[in-house]
């Protein structure tokens, strides 16, 4: 099936990060950013605006304005229910109603998931006791440290890098399935995960992080392998494996940013970085040949000017494909793909 844009007119958009599907948990509307200035690499741009629209592109209106936020990931919006849903801006997550209501205002980044009504909030470099990782419950209010950048101070011996705790960075936290853990990336030198309770209890050393990893199910992590992990080779191969940094299986190709469908049995994944052309390719689980999707020549759209990435994410029944796709050499819309199989 031929891809089907969503987005508004001629206008830079961005989906999520990368998993993060755009629609409300009915499947009927949809979220992305656009930015009414086309952005520079690696730059904030505060001329951006949240638009909430019907789940075929029609009907879009402005949520609210958006600043201090860049093209990579967009304001990183993810629904926690069908009127709810969170996002940066301004250095800050916020939580908000579809009827433009502001629910709550959280100094930090959102993490990359929500489970129910539960949300993660985090301060990814340390300047004082504040800074860690926070969880948010939106119907309660309350408000909870679960991890510092001390807590992992245990592992240091594991890990490369400086020795003091406060000189490393975290990031990318993300509930499993079921809520009771969250995994994180912590940066030192080198990029390492962990995995703990969702209330901040019996922090695991994993390894080395994988390449844009995900949470597979309740009890393994998926990414493309650019470390060696387990012994086999860093070919960037998306593999899974479990909490313990062993290895289960291959789930497909070659690739960079991940997505899976939501029973595990597709997969998308989009050109390494700093390649040309940009491809974009959907993958059977455990078939490491993937069918393409699209081919776009530019790449500078994606690696240089606006710096937005194609961040793949299924539908929440498996059908569709969403992701940000280049179509010009600083230009990106948003799209998606029907699976037919």
């Amino acid at each position: 099936m031929a891809e089907i844009k969503i987005t508004q007119d001629d206008h830079y958009c961005t989906f999520s990060t990368f998993g993060v599907t755009p629609e409300n948990p009915s499947g009927t509307k949809i979220v992305y950013t656009l930015f009414r200035e086309v952005p520079q690499n690696g730059k904030k741009n505060a001329a951006a605006e949240l638009v909430v629209c019907d789940i075929d592109g029609k009907n879009p209106f402005k949520l609210c304005d958006v600043s201090k936020i860049n093209a990579h990931n967009g304001a990183r919006a993810i629904w926690i229910d069908d009127r709810t849903l969170l996002y940066w801006d301004d250095s800050h997550t916020k939580v908000r109603t579809i009827d433009g209501t502001l629910l709550y205002a959280k100094y930090g980044y959102p993490g990359e998931s929500t489970y129910k009504d539960n949300m993660i909030v985090y301060h990814p470099d340390y300047a004082d006791s504040s800074d860690g990782i926070y969880t948010l419950n939106t119907t309660t209010g309350d408000y909870t440290k679960i991890v510092s950048h001390f807590d992992f101070a245990s592992f240091k011996h594991l890990m490369d890098g400086p020795d003091h705790p406060g000189d490393w960075r975290i990031t990318h936290p993300r509930f499993n399935r079921t809520g009771d853990k969250i995994a994180c990336a912590l940066r030192t030198k080198s990029h390492y995960l962990f995995i703990c309770n969702a209330d901040g209890s019996n922090i695991q050393f994993f390894g080395k992080k994988p390449m844009h990893w995900d949470w597979y199910d309740e009890r393994s992590i998926i990414g493309q392998d650019n470390q060696g992990l387990d012994g086999l080779p860093s070919d960037l191969t998306a593999r899974i494996w479990d909490l313990s940094g062993r290895w289960i299986e291959d789930a497909a190709g070659v690739g960079n940013h991940l997505a899976y469908s939501p029973d595990g049995a597709y997969l998308a994944s989009d050109s390494w970085y700093h390649t040309s052309p940009i491809v974009l390719k959907w993958y059977k689980k455990g078939s490491l040949e993937g069918e393409p999707i699209f081919s776009s020549p530019y790449a500078s759209a994606v690696w240089e000017n606006g710096g937005a990435h194609v961040n793949p994410a299924f539908s929440r029944d498996g059908s569709r494909i969403y992701y940000t796709k280049p179509v010009g050499p600083n230009l990106v819309h948003g799209y998606y793909y029907q699976l037919t199989v």
